[in-house]
């Protein structure tokens, strides 16, 4: 099974891929069943993902079928996540320090607003893994950074209306009985 991800990880992809472009073989999402890239390439791992305030619920009037049977509910959400990033091969300390810096680039920010992403920070300092993995013949650099995303889920469930109401009383001493659509 081929992963499917996220719009928020394509979204990651998409600002690696502008930030590295051509210097990389590959971005990746990590632990894929898949042979090893050939290097330099970057691994991308949602490390945690959590709603960041309470679910905001938005109903809409949208035609059903059959009509009047509802209104349609959607759920918005406010999320962040940890995103760790890994850059292998050579040249992987100068590539992760061209990503740290990218977020604070007017331009980088602008392409990932458009995209529904907000980097925030680089959480700690970048990590030189080479040595401590034995891959010194392989570089590696890791760095964590925190993300923002909006998500939009649309109900499967109708909020239901009142189409109809039965209404009874007394009008100028007679009774009078009456249904309104």
């Amino acid at each position: 099974m081929t992963y499917q991800p996220m719009h928020y990880e394509k979204a990651v992809w998409a600002w690696l891929d502008l930030v590295l472009g051509a210097d990389v073989t590959e971005i990746r999402f990590a632990n894929q069943a898949a042979p090893r890239a050939k290097a330099p390439f970057v691994t991308v791992q949602v490390l945690s993902n959590t709603a960041n305030q309470t679910p905001a619920v938005v109903t809409a009037d949208v035609a059903f079928d059959p009509p009047a049977a509802g209104y349609a509910t959607q759920i918005k959400e406010h999320r962040v996540a940890t995103v760790s990033l890994n850059v292998f091969g050579a040249g992987h300390r100068s590539m992760m320090a061209r990503i740290e810096r990218s977020i604070a680039d007017p331009h980088v920010v602008d392409f990932n607003t458009a995209r529904g992403l907000e980097v925030q920070e680089a959480i700690g300092s970048a990590n030189d893994l080479s040595a401590l993995l034995a891959t010194e013949y392989e570089g590696r650099t890791q760095l964590d950074f925190r993300i923002a995303y909006t998500t939009q889920t649309d109900s499967p469930f109708a909020t239901r209306i009142i189409s109809s109401a039965d209404i009874s009383g007394l009008i100028n001493d007679a009774t009078t009985q009456q249904t309104e659509p």
